[in-house]
Order: C-alpha cells, then structure tokens, then sequence
C-alpha cells in the first residue's frame, strides 16, 4: 500500500507554486466581486422595499385624509345650515361649499398614487369607503372604513 501512495506522489503533476499564488488571488477576488455584487443586489432590494413602503404609506394616509376631509366639510355645512339657515347667500355656507369644490380638484392628483402603488385591494377598499360615504350610508362607510384601515396595515406591515 505503500507503494501505491508513493507511485501516485510521483505521478502527481506538480503545479508550479507561481500558478498557485496566481489562481489563489484571482479566486479570492472573484470571490469577493461575487459577495459584493450579492450584497449590492439584496441592498438594492431592500432599498426599493423601503421606498415603495413609504410612498403606499403617503398614498394611503393621502387618501383616507382627502374623504375625512370631505366628511369634516360635509358636516360643519350641514350644522351651518341648520343653525343659520341654508339660504344661498350665507357666506359661511358659501365658504364651506367653495372648500368641498377645492376637495374635488384634488381627488384625482390625491387618489393616483393609491391606484398606481398597489395592492389592488387597498385601491378597491378605498374605492368601497368612498362609495358607502358617497351614498350617505354610515353602516356600510364604517364597515368600508375598518376594510381600508386593515388592507392598509397589512400591507405596511403594521402590527395591531
């Protein structure tokens, strides 16, 4: 057996120490541009997860403000009317009705992000609210509220 060991040292092709140290560091470099380009590829990933996070929150937040904001218009005019008078000339009524006109022109502008950043059912749940608040039906507007808030927090990761 001994032998055998000692024929396969001789027959054994000895690599010359020059190549060795060569394929050694151009290894260890390959090695380390690969580690590098993965880290830079995950880092990218979680920046990206980070940024999108960020904008669905603004998104969200945007448009759950634009209908509270609609809601809030809605019922200081109704008590302006009913403790004033809805006549056409009340400039508090007037004021009121200007701010709800204003409200409009921003739902488009406001309401594209939550469309465009996704997920679907948090665009869907909020199209839900809108409607149900639009109707005037308060069961189903809290109903749609309470379905929004949660796709929104699932979605952000949001624990409670």
């Amino acid at each position: 057996m001994l032998a055998n060991a000692e024929e396969a040292a001789e027959s054994a092709v000895a690599i010359d120490p020059t190549v060795l140290a060569l394929l050694t560091i151009f290894g260890s470099v390959t090695v380390t541009v690969l580690v590098g380009l993965i880290g830079a590829w995950l880092q990218s990933k979680r920046e990206h997860a980070r940024w999108l996070r960020e904008r669905r929150y603004e998104a969200a937040v945007k448009a759950y403000a634009l209908t509270k904001g609609f809601d809030l218009n809605w019922s200081k005019t109704m008590k302006i009317a009913e403790s004033e008078g809805a006549s056409e000339d009340n400039p508090r009524l007037l004021a009121m009705l200007a701010q709800a006109d204003e409200l409009h022109t921003t739902v488009a502008e406001t309401l594209a992000p939550l469309a465009m950043l996704g997920p679907q059912d948090v665009a869907s749940n909020y199209l839900d609210m809108q409607n149900a608040y639009e109707s005037h039906d308060n069961e189903a507007f809290r109903k749609a509220e309470v379905a929004y808030q949660k796709s929104v927090r699932r979605t952000l990761g949001i624990k409670g």
